[in-house]
C-alpha cells in the first residue's frame, strides 16, 4: 500500500509541475504580446457607409470607411480607416419609345419623349435622384436629299434645236422619301436646214468650185453668122468658192463652129452644084466634101454615105451629127470604076467566042 501512495504521489509532482510550466509560458505571452495591436484586417473592424448620400454630377455617391490592419502581429501594428467615395447610382435620363416614321421638312423622323434624370441634394440634406421637365426629341432617321435639275444640254428635236434637262423632284410623302423624274425641254431655235448635234445647220455653200454650178456645154441650135457656122456655148463659174457668199454665174458666149466657103444656111455650110443643062443648085456640105477639099483621101468615108455621118470638129467645139446626101462623089468615081471593069470583062469574053 504504502508503494501505491508513494507512486501517485510522484505523478501528481510531474502534473503539478507540467501545469506550473505552462501557466509561466502563457503569463510570459501575456507580457510579450501585450503591445501587438492586430494580427489581421478583420481585428481593425468591418467596412461601412458613413455620412450622408451626395452628388458628383448625376451620381449620387456616399462614403465608405474600410479599416486596414498595418504590421499585423508586431509591436508596431496598428489600424488604420481608409474613407473613398462609392457611387450608389446614377440618375440616368428616362428615355421613351420611338415614334414610327414621319415626314417633316422632305425627310423622315421619329421621335420620342425624354425625361432627364439629374442628382438634387433635397432639403434634409440627403442626396438622390429628380426627374422633371420632360422633353421631345426629334431624330433624323433618313435624308430624303433635295430637289435639283441637272444643266439645259442642247439637242435635236425633228430639225430644229431644242434646249432640254432632266429634274429630279424629292421629298417625303406618306412616311417615306420619293424621287421623281422629269424632262423639261423649251425650243432655242428653228432651224431652215435641220439640226445636227444640238446646233442647227449653217446654209449650205452654193459652190466649191466650177463643177459645182455645172458642165459647160453646147446649148440650142447651130445658126449662121457671117456666113460661118456658130452655136451658144454656156459656162459656169463659181464666185467666191467654198464661202458662205458663194454663187454661181454662167456666161453664154457664142462659139465659131465652122466657116463655109460658100455660104451658110440654116446653121449649114452650103455648096454649089452645077447640073449638066448649066443650071445649078444649093446642097449641104458633107464631111467629106471638106476633106475633099482639103487634099484628103476620101475613100474611107465612102462606106459611111449613104447614112448621116459623123462631122468632127476641134475639140473645144464639141461633136455633133450632120445630114449628108446619099451619094458622094467618091461613090460615082466607085461605081464608074465598076462600070469600066465591067465593061473590059464583056469585051475579052466577046472576043473569046469570036
Amino acid at each position: 500500500m504504502v508503494k501505491i501512495g508513494n507512486l501517485f504521489n510522484n505523478y501528481s509532482k510531474i502534473i503539478f509541475s507540467i501545469m506550473f510550466g505552462l501557466l509561466i509560458i502563457l503569463t510570459l505571452s501575456i507580457f510579450v504580446y501585450a503591445d501587438v495591436m492586430c494580427d489581421d484586417d478583420f481585428e481593425c473592424g468591418l467596412s461601412a457607409f458613413i455620412g450622408v448620400e451626395y452628388c458628383i454630377g448625376d451620381d449620387v455617391n456616399k462614403d465608405r470607411i474600410t479599416p486596414e490592419c498595418i504590421n499585423p502581429g508586431f509591436e508596431n501594428s496598428m489600424c488604420v480607416n481608409h474613407t473613398t467615395s462609392e457611387l450608389l447610382f446614377t440618375c440616368n435620363d428616362i428615355i421613351g419609345d420611338l415614334s414610327e416614321p414621319y415626314c417633316k421638312n422632305d425627310d423622315m423622323y421619329e421621335s420620342k419623349l425624354i425625361t432627364p434624370g439629374e442628382c438634387v441634394t433635397f432639403n434634409n440634406g440627403i442626396s438622390g435622384c429628380s426627374f422633371s421637365n420632360e422633353i421631345f426629341e426629334e431624330i433624323l432617321i433618313k435624308d430624303c436629299e433635295d430637289s435639283y435639275c441637272e444643266e439645259f444640254e442642247n439637242i435635236c428635236d425633228g430639225k430644229d434645236v431644242y434646249k432640254k434637262r432632266e429634274c429630279y423632284s424629292k421629298g417625303c410623302s406618306e412616311d417615306e422619301c420619293f424621287n421623281n423624274k422629269n424632262v423639261e425641254k423649251e425650243i432655242v431655235e428653228e432651224c431652215i436646214y435641220g439640226c445636227i448635234n444640238g446646233e442647227c445647220v449653217p446654209e449650205p455653200v452654193e459652190c466649191n468650185e466650177d463643177i459645182d454650178c455645172g458642165n459647160d456645154e453646147f446649148i440650142g441650135n447651130r445658126f449662121c453668122k457671117d456666113e460661118s457656122i456658130y452655136q451658144d456655148f454656156i459656162e459656169y463659174k463659181c464666185l467666191n468658192p467654198g464661202l458662205d457668199n458663194s454663187t454661181c454665174v454662167f456666161l453664154i458666149n457664142e462659139t465659131l463652129i465652122d466657116e463655109c466657103d460658100y455660104k451658110c444656111g440654116d446653121g449649114r455650110c452650103k455648096r454649089k452644084v452645077i447640073d449638066p443643062y448649066g443650071g445649078f443648085s444649093e446642097i449641104n456640105e458633107t464631111l467629106a466634101d471638106k476633106y475633099f477639099k482639103s487634099g484628103i483621101n476620101t475613100d474611107y468615108f465612102g462606106m459611111e454615105l449613104n447614112e448621116s455621118i459623123v462631122e468632127i470638129v476641134p475639140s473645144s467645139v464639141g461633136v455633133k451629127n450632120v445630114e449628108t446626101s446619099r451619094y458622094t462623089m467618091s461613090t460615082w468615081v466607085i461605081i464608074m470604076i465598076i462600070l469600066v471593069v465591067v465593061l473590059i470583062v464583056l469585051i475579052i469574053v466577046m472576043m473569046l467566042v469570036r
